[in-house]
């Protein structure tokens, strides 16, 4: 279940970039990259769940493992994340209203996103990635319109950059991690080629499934 928790998330990279270079709506990609974003922070909450079920010693929220403990440790990384992002978005909309700096209000914005995921994540125990996408939704839905003209533009361009920047880096650091496990682990077995070869196409085949089931 963990393993499949990990797996589930998808990545719409690929067929953004694939959406772009057709010449498709930008709403479509939009709509895409928002749908694999709570995808993404579902997959981490089941996955920290999960975790909490098996983890032995360390930092273990539930000690003693009732089913009243995990699903209490559920319920503040889901809906707490959800709530916070939302207060979070709230505070946004109401500074933004009252700024009228562009580099104020574009830093406004960056550090309200990176400040309530790790206030989330590390300090309040609640999902982090869950609070970041509530944030950016009623921010796309109510703050935006708060921007100044030029603080608009300039955070189309920052956050752009951002975004190319964390996404190039997290696929270096994936190859970086692989190249460790496969080739520079002292345990380095053939088994693992096989388990990550049965896991593609077993990938392959459950999305394909629910694809048909679910076809209207």
């Amino acid at each position: 279940l963990m393993v499949s928790s990990i797996l589930s998330a998808t990545d719409p990279v690929a067929v953004i970039v694939a959406l772009n270079a057709l010449g498709a709506p930008l709403k479509l990609s939009s709509l895409i990259a928002g749908e694999s974003l709570l995808n993404d922070g579902s997959a981490v909450v089941v996955f920290q769940v999960l975790k909490e079920t098996v983890q032995v010693g360390g930092d273990k929220q539930c000690p003693d493992l009732t089913a009243g403990c995990v699903g209490l440790v559920f319920l503040r990384l889901a809906i707490g994340g959800v709530a916070f992002g939302f207060g979070v978005g709230w505070l946004l909309a109401r500074l933004l209203q009252i700024s009228h700096d562009p580099l104020v209000e574009v830093t406004l914005v960056l550090v309200a996103v990176y400040g309530t995921f790790m206030i989330a994540e590390e300090w309040a125990k609640m999902s982090g990635v869950l609070a970041v996408v509530v944030l950016g939704l009623y921010f796309a839905m109510y703050a935006k319109t708060k921007l100044s003209k030029h603080a608009h533009e300039m955070h189309h361009h920052v956050v752009s950059q951002a975004a190319y920047v964390s996404t190039q880096a997290i696929f270096l650091v994936a190859g970086v991690l692989s190249d460790r496990f496969f080739f520079a682990s002292t345990h380095n077995e053939t088994s693992h080629w096989w388990e990550v070869v049965v896991l593609y196409l077993f990938i392959h085949v459950s999305r394909g499934a629910v694809i048909l089931i679910l076809y209207p």
